[in-house]
């Protein structure tokens, strides 16, 4: 990429904290008035977030400051108030589930005892296929927040726990009708539309291609059904309503070609018609991927191919160690579009630094709607990882020259891939402020 219009930002770390002080302060601002998210997170910063309490006085300063903010300022504190109460209940909630699993199955007295105590935190514990495991519990947040929450958030926790009570499966059994699992389908298809920029986004699009995998490719046929048995009129009747109901459903045109399938065997799903179904979501989901992908390949060549405007961020310019780490430094450069008299639009961002003589590379590519694209991560060991993504959805993931199917990756990949998407609005939303100083 050849360099354009270059503005350099060269800092030692006073300068560059005062820099990010700024950022902090700015981001406080919510229209004419000015939303208190920097003292809200001062007041976390003191709490200690090793002590599971800390989660209710979290939650009791959260309400105090909501009180008389505008609806988007609400949003934004929720937000916060979500990401630090991850941060308590995780560590809390894998030490639980262990100690709980030891000892599995407890006495219905002792189980009665540890769902009290996750209750005053809003967790629950629930057991399934021989294990016990605890999650954030959808009911408290409605009924601790309800009042508070927008829109979004409320209908989020709503499905969540109707979805959390009524169990979509288990031990291999489908506890839910065929139609209900297409209402599910619909529901949050409908709920991405209507909220593109939610901020769990990721969950609900994880969510989103489990229903669709079970709905459309035939894996139903491997379940044992003994629960609620699925026949063929169940699913035909199904179809059915999704072409008669959701014409507007960008899934439309699969569920069509699965419907054509069942009717040219009269209707009758056997073993070898869902095997014809799994083939022809697998060649369409391949078809749909790989269109995606090479829109990106295509997208991040033109990027390097222009000449674009440029910021660069020089962490640490006059290279003096830094304290308990040694060497450190940071080069973060913004390649951007600019048309003249309109802002600029952020394209492709490169982070490269050094920590304690380890070398670290990333590099963000964005759409011109500012959608994360594509991310690379290389790390000390010049392993690479590179992320693609499809309207916020994870699409594939290559680490070290190996391929990975995102509905088989590991938790701690998928965490990884969130951290990335994390990192990108980081940045997008540093160049904006950048942008404007």
């Amino acid at each position: 990429m050849r360099d354009g219009y270059e503005t350099r930002i060269k800092t030692d770390f006073k300068k560059l904290a005062s820099f990010f002080l700024f950022w902090i302060l700015l981001s406080s601002v919510s229209f004419a008035n000015k939303c208190p998210l920097q003292e809200f997170r001062q007041y976390v910063d003191k709490l200690d977030k090793s002590k599971i309490e800390s989660v209710n006085r979290l939650k009791d300063n959260y309400k105090k400051t909501i009180s008389k903010q505008s609806p988007q300022c609400r949003s934004m504190l929720f937000g916060s108030f979500r990401h630090y109460y991850d941060q308590m209940t995780q560590a809390h909630i894998t030490s639980v589930e262990e100690k709980l699993n030891e000892k599995y199955p407890l006495s219905p007295k002792e189980e009665k005892r540890y769902k009290t105590e996750l209750e005053k935190v809003g967790l629950r514990l629930d057991q399934s296929e021989g294990m016990y495991y605890v999650e954030a519990d959808s009911a408290w947040f409605l009924k601790e927040f309800g009042a508070g929450l927008t829109d979004a958030w409320t209908k989020y926790f709503k499905q969540w726990n109707y979805e959390t009570i009524n169990y979509f499966s288990e031990d291999g059994v489908m506890l839910i009708s065929f139609e209900e699992l297409r209402k599910r389908v619909v529901f949050w298809e409908s709920f991405l539309n209507d909220y593109p920029d939610f901020p769990e986004g990721n969950n609900v699009h994880e969510t989103l291609s489990n229903y669709l995998s079970f709905y459309l490719s035939g894996l139903y046929s491997t379940l044992n059904f003994s629960h609620i048995p699925i026949s063929s009129t169940d699913i035909r009747k199904s179809y059915e309503n999704f072409l008669k109901l959701n014409t507007q459903s960008k899934y439309y045109e699969v569920v069509k070609s699965q419907y054509n399938i069942i009717k040219d065997n009269a209707f009758v799903i056997d073993e070898k018609v869902s095997k014809k179904l799994d083939i022809n979501y697998k060649k369409i989901e391949t078809e749909v991927k790989k269109k995606a992908i090479n829109k990106i390949k295509s997208e991040y060549k033109y990027v390097h191919d222009s000449n674009l405007y440029q910021t660069k961020i020089v962490e640490n310019a006059n290279d003096l160690p830094a304290p308990g780490v040694g060497n450190y430094s940071a080069v973060t450069n913004f390649s951007f579009e600019w048309t003249g008299g309109e802002p600029y639009i952020l394209r492709f961002v490169t982070k490269s630094h050094i920590h304690a003589a380890k070398t670290y590379y990333e590099e963000y590519l964005f759409d011109k709607k500012g959608e994360l694209l594509f991310a690379l991560s290389v790390d000390e060991y010049k392993i690479s990882t590179r992320y693609y993504f499809d309207n916020k959805r994870l699409l594939q993931v290559i680490k070290d020259q190996k391929i990975y199917d995102v509905m088989m990756i590991s938790k701690q990949m998928k965490q990884n891939a969130a951290e990335i998407v994390k990192e990108s609005r980081v940045l997008s939303t540093m160049f904006t402020y950048i942008s404007n100083y």
